[in-house]
């Protein structure tokens, strides 16, 4: 908790927003010291030890917000403590108000005498209502802040209870108490309600809540609930080390009985082809990785023909960038040869342009093979992989 100290305090009160006193316009013929009230019929002095403040809104931008003391006044005329930081102009408007030493005569603004000790203590300990209009965290006789203003919450702290008698709130001890002590008469503890009354958090000795089971707990248990290990014994091994006999393993089904996946002594699943073989591959190469590449009809696009290393496919991605010219893509064996032979994919149709297309096409060991197009067009994509076993 922040504390507030005399200045700060003073400070706070000057700028409250107390009521105004008098609220006035500037006549002609003020000074940075003297400020001409344009109606005036005022009482000698009748302002002194006030303040003046000058409006936000005021015609002298040099003065808007401005405060300062006022040490005396005439019928019409307020003689400032120091100078302004500009003379006032016929117009300004300006309010009368509690300046700072008017603090000591609290009673005519409201407030509450405290000691002058008090000035150091915390905001709300000088703020909140207590009994007889004494701020709850003053002692009434002394004028003296109340220790647990001052240190905080210790084993006692304070709530406040509205007094119906005096039409007040006061403040209320609460005492936090110690584990396996009487509770006190004001400790904080955890409640509910039984649909009508507020009824405290039962326990015993040791802490634990006393719970009224609705229904009856089942024969020989004291238990609401219980977890239950389930974990049968000899169920965990160690790798490389024999299956214990309850081991939980991953497994599948033959069709008629449970399997446990097999492994070799590294733990690589074995796979059986079974009487539908499938072709695992073990070879890939790029073989070409082109994008926004221009074509003239019927040339290769690659400067020289791929020799496919052995028995497998070509995997190809193309696409015709969008805008451009759909055609048909062809793939060509002995392209550079003088009558290459050409496959026409798609059907021998156009590829759309701005679409992606996927070809699988076996290719033999030997075969000299490159890509073109039947009509010159721009290629947004070309992605070959030469795959073996495929």
């Amino acid at each position: 908790m922040n504390q507030i100290g005399k200045e700060d305090l003073r400070q706070i009160l000057q700028e409250a927003n107390t009521p105004s006193s008098y609220q006035g316009v500037v006549g002609s013929g003020s000074t940075t010291t003297a400020v001409v009230d344009s109606v005036g019929g005022w009482a000698t002095n009748q302002w002194a030890q006030y303040g003046i403040q000058f409006a936000q809104s005021t015609v002298t931008a040099a003065l808007r917000g401005v405060w300062q003391q006022i040490t005396s006044n005439t019928a019409n005329t307020l003689t400032l403590a120091a100078a302004l930081p500009a003379a006032p102009v016929a117009g300004d408007t300006y309010d009368i108000r509690v300046f700072g030493s008017q603090v000591q005569d609290v009673t005519s603004w409201g407030g509450q005498p405290v000691s002058a000790a008090s000035s150091g203590y915390p905001l709300f300990a000088l703020t909140t209502p207590g009994s007889g209009g004494v701020p709850a965290g003053i002692n009434a006789a002394t004028g003296a802040a109340l220790p647990n203003y001052l240190n905080g919450l210790d084993t006692n702290a304070f709530c406040y209870q509205w007094n119906a008698a005096t039409s007040e709130w006061v403040p209320v001890a609460l005492n936090v108490g110690a584990p396996g002590s009487a509770a006190p008469a004001n400790a904080v503890q955890v409640a509910g309600t039984d649909g009508t009354d507020l009824r405290v958090l039962s326990t015993d000795t040791s802490g634990h809540i006393n719970a009224n089971i609705v229904s009856p707990l089942p024969a020989g248990t004291n238990t609401i609930g219980s977890v239950v290990d389930s974990t049968l014994a000899g169920a965990t091994g160690s790798p490389g080390t024999a299956a214990p006999a309850n081991a939980i393993q991953v497994a599948g089904s033959d069709g008629t009985d449970l399997r446990a996946l097999s492994t070799t002594t590294s733990g690589e699943l074995l796979v059986a082809p079974g009487t539908n073989p499938f072709p695992v591959a073990k070879y890939a190469a790029l073989v070409a990785n082109e994008t926004n590449v221009s074509t003239s009809a019927t040339t290769p696009v690659l400067s020289t023909d791929y020799s496919v290393p052995g028995n497998g496919g070509l995997n190809i991605e193309v696409a015709i960038a969008s805008g451009a010219s759909a055609t048909t893509f062809l793939v060509s064996q002995d392209a550079n040869a003088a009558s290459p032979t050409y496959l026409a994919l798609n059907q021998g149709t156009n590829l759309t342009a701005g679409a992606l297309y996927a070809f699988s096409v076996p290719a033999a060991s030997g075969d000299e093979v490159n890509f073109e197009t039947e009509a010159a067009t721009t290629l947004a994509l070309l992605k070959v992989w030469f795959v073996t076993g495929q």
